[in-house]
């Protein structure tokens, strides 16, 4: 089999490390790894599809590819501009590596937006671009489906209202993507690989599309400047909802135009009128409670960076609707390297007691931001897209008080009623969506499964 073959159908492993790290992983490489050439291009421009209604399914990229000789100070889109094109998806099956891409397309990006939107129904356009430099390696000794690539210097642009703007330029990071067919995970050249990536520290990363939704998210959190407060600091109440159904985003889609038009105290915010889709990859560590493994430690990555988040014992506050409460503490965010994660994990074993890591999971989550009209609360409602190895994906409504605005928090005064309140509101949300699946037609009910137990189960 050639190497072109895994273009179409394979598994993706994506990992990142810290560039100083570069130079000694490229010279270890090609003592098994040559550089192959396929354009005289090597940065590499890629614009994703979408709109801010973010219609398109979980797992599928539509994307426009064209190489250019240096990076951009810029960028202009004519709509004569020809691109390759390709849907990629992400199968949904226990395969959660698995990607399949269509073959390419040379077209021009507006025959490409055409042809987008009309499968979608809906007006598609350049949502985000990316732009970085890639090399590619493929093995020196034997012609099997595998294909290393390395990407750097990772630029983000997005296109709002006033056009294209830059969002971030990555510097402190090389993206490594091991490109394999399923049958040959585990070779001697896959494990060669694997064992220099653990070696110098790397961790697996979401993809390039996916860091870039969440840079958009934000870049729009600061142009709005809204934090919100929590009246009840360090405590979670949310309902959880389990949903099977063929198409979960169309779903989410119609909630959030039946939560503009309802007639409950609680309706989507006009002010923040978007859904916004972000990733993270989420680590777990278990905690012995006698026979049982507890949920002891997560720590949730974006990009380069981490946040250590612990959880105490889940109370149900409402079975009938999944409903739960338990304290939650996040810290603040901390820039990756081995040596400090390695610190931080030591530290909350010591804090917690022995930890014995079990896994980690992709998530990818729209979300919208719903306001109480009267008390001026604001609650947050995901739609939550789980993944990883050897189980089918978990799909999640969540119910979650988010907290006040902070002018309005630092009047509030906490009192008994306050948690009676939320709880209400939640009972109030989830009672809502529940009805509206019903009439829909969708498969949706009240579970407690927290994503430890998923994961662990």
């Amino acid at each position: 089999m050639k190497y072109q073959d895994i273009d179409q159908s394979r598994s993706e492993l994506r990992f990142f490390i810290l560039l100083p790290f570069l130079g000694y992983f490229i010279e270890k490489l090609k003592e098994k790894f040559r550089k192959k050439l396929f354009s005289r291009n090597e940065i590499v421009q890629t614009v994703y599809l979408g709109n801010v209604d973010q219609i398109v399914p979980g797992g599928v990229s539509l994307k426009a590819r064209r190489f250019l000789s240096e990076f951009s100070t810029r960028i202009l889109l004519s709509p004569s501009d020809i691109f390759l094109f390709e849907k990629k998806r992400h199968r949904d099956s226990q395969d959660w590596y698995f990607r399949e891409k269509s073959p390419r397309e040379r077209r021009s990006i507006k025959e490409i937006t055409d042809a987008a939107s009309s499968r979608y129904g809906e007006q598609l356009g350049p949502y985000v671009l990316v732009e970085y430099h890639r090399l590619h390696f493929l093995p020196i000794a034997e012609s099997i489906p595998l294909r290393v690539t390395i990407d750097t210097g990772m630029r983000f642009w997005h296109f709002g209202q006033s056009g294209p703007h830059l969002i971030r330029i990555d510097s402190e990071i090389a993206r490594v993507e091991c490109k394999i067919e399923n049958s040959h995970i585990g070779h001697i050249l896959h494990s060669f690989l694997m064992d220099l990536l653990l070696f110098l520290g790397a961790q697996p990363i979401f993809s390039k599309k996916d860091e870039a939704y969440n840079l958009v998210k934000k870049h729009f959190d600061e142009i709005y400047a809204r934090p919100l407060i929590k009246e009840l600091a360090g405590c979670e109440i949310e309902a959880k909802l389990t949903l099977q159904d063929s198409d979960p985003v169309g779903f989410f889609r119609k909630l959030r135009a039946k939560l503009e038009n309802n007639d409950i105290a609680i309706g989507t915010d006009p002010f923040y009128p978007f859904t916004f889709t972000t990733s993270s990859l989420n680590h777990y560590w278990g905690k012995q409670d006698g026979a049982q493994l507890n949920d002891g430690l997560k720590i949730l990555f974006k990009g380069v960076s981490f946040k250590p988040v612990t959880k105490g014992e889940m109370s149900l506050v409402d079975p009938d609707l999944a409903i739960v409460k338990r304290k939650e503490t996040k810290e603040r965010k901390t820039q990756y390297s081995p040596e400090i994660f390695r610190s931080v994990v030591d530290f909350y074993a010591n804090q917690i007691g022995p930890l014995k890591y079990v896994g980690y999971l992709s998530r990818s989550r729209r979300a919208i931001w719903p306001e109480h009209r009267k008390t001026k609360r604001f609650y947050h409602i995901s739609l939550d897209r789980c993944l990883t190895s050897d189980k089918s994906p978990l799909y999640q409504i969540e119910i979650e008080y988010s907290g006040l605005l902070k002018e309005k928090a630092a009047i509030a005064t906490p009192s008994a009623k306050t948690e009676i309140e939320i709880v209400r509101d939640t009972q109030l949300l989830a009672s809502y969506i529940l009805d509206f699946a019903k009439q829909e037609g969708v498969n949706l009910y009240p579970d407690s499964l927290s994503k430890f137990k998923w994961l662990t189960g």
